[in-house]
Parts: structure tokens; C-alpha cells; sequence
């Protein structure tokens, strides 16, 4: 029996309407959004439908090994219209003790962005979590 050729996917996407502006999602499998297909003989399917039955043939065996049936990217668009708050991502290790989940890494591609926009990466000094969040408590 020859299988069904996979091709590429054209999906349904989520917005987020946040405080600072929006997020638009437009790859996900993050239980709270998961993408549709919109094209093709798998049009009607979600990413997480696309995992459970073609998991090797989209991620292949090595991936699936370390993530598991969740894909693994998540593709948004982030439209900032107001300062945000500070992001904090957990590594692998918190994250599996704290919420049974991967940590999360990312990538940004600023397409456009005022003249005097800022991004900040990490802290000038180390900081530990308590004086992390007493910071945080007393806004300085």
C-alpha cells in the first residue's frame, strides 16, 4: 500500500488580544490553540490530529524521542503596542518539575520597531529567584 504523500500545510491561526498588544498564533499545538489545516486532503485536521497519525513522517523518530507528540514550534506574531512585562522561560529541568512540559527557547525576528524600542536580555548581574521576586513585588 503507497502512502499518502504529505505537502506543505497552510493553517488556521489565533489571536491573542494582551494588555501590551497582540499575539498572533499561526503554527500551534498548545492545547489551548491548535492550528487547523485549511488545505488539502487533511484540510479539517489539527496540528495535534497531524502528530497522533503522522508523527514520523513530520518530526521524524529522533524529535519525536525528545518532545514527545507535541510539535515542538510554536510560529507567532507579536504586534507590541505598549511596554510588556518581563518573560521568564524555565529550562528543561524546571520546567518538568514545575509544569510536566519542556522548557521553552526562542527566537526573535523583529521585522519592524520605533527608533527608540529596547530589548533586554537577561540581567546585568546574577539574581537569585527570591531577589528576583521582591523585585518584582516592590516594582523596582
Amino acid at each position: 500500500m503507497q502512502k499518502k504523500k504529505l505537502y506543505p500545510f497552510l493553517f488556521t491561526s489565533d489571536t491573542f488580544e494582551k494588555p501590551w498588544g497582540r499575539e498572533v498564533w499561526t503554527v500551534a499545538d498548545m492545547g489551548v490553540a491548535d492550528s487547523e489545516i485549511v488545505n488539502g486532503w487533511l484540510s479539517g485536521n489539527s496540528m495535534s490530529d497531524l502528530m497522533e497519525t503522522y508523527l514520523e513522517r513530520v518530526v521524524g523518530e529522533r524529535v519525536y524521542q525528545y518532545y514527545g507528540r507535541q510539535f515542538p514550534v510554536l510560529v507567532k506574531f507579536v504586534d507590541i503596542l505598549k511596554p510588556t512585562p518581563v518573560f521568564v522561560h524555565p529550562d528543561d529541568t524546571i520546567a518538568m518539575e514545575r509544569y510536566d512540559a519542556l522548557g521553552k527557547a526562542e527566537l526573535w525576528f523583529i521585522q519592524e520597531a520605533a527608533s527608540d524600542a529596547k530589548v533586554f536580555l537577561g540581567f546585568k548581574r546574577d539574581v537569585s529567584a527570591q531577589e528576583f521576586y521582591q523585585k518584582c513585588l516592590d516594582g523596582t
